[in-house]
């Protein structure tokens, strides 16, 4: 994809980290964890992959990605690490497949912030809204 191109991992193998889909949806009854716990990790993910890139001498047009199941050809989490500026055809041919770490990143905050507000609802006896609902 690039020729300054990285694997990032996570040493935790449980399923929940197979895909970014299912990132803080698994109870903690399963073994999972809470959406926070999981913004913490993706937050802890980029964290390592930008001081991994900036030692290693790297510009600093870094994309983060993560390959959503469909698009995926390793079937375990990783985080692609690009340095953009030496991008090579592989990388503009595989584009469609990127999904940037930070929407991923976007997404669990917004469904955290909803959790929390729905869970301040509840525990205050107020009805949750329709927009709630349906989440």
């Amino acid at each position: 994809m690039a020729r300054r191109h990285r694997f990032l991992t996570t040493s935790n193998l449980h399923w929940q980290w197979f895909n970014a889909l299912t990132f803080g949806l698994v109870t903690s009854n399963d073994h999972g964890v809470s959406l926070a716990a999981a913004v913490a990790e993706v937050e802890a993910l980029k964290a390592a992959a930008l001081t991994y890139a900036g030692a290693a001498g790297w510009s600093t047009n870094v994309g983060l990605f993560f390959h959503v199941y469909g698009h995926n050809s390793v079937n375990s989490l990783h985080l692609h690490v690009l340095d953009m500026d030496e991008l090579g055809p592989t990388g503009r041919k595989c584009a469609y497949k990127n999904c940037p770490l930070q929407a991923i990143l976007e997404v669990l905050r917004e469904e955290a912030a909803a959790a929390a507000e729905s869970a301040c609802q509840l525990a205050a006896g107020r009805p949750r809204d329709k927009a709630m609902v349906a989440r």
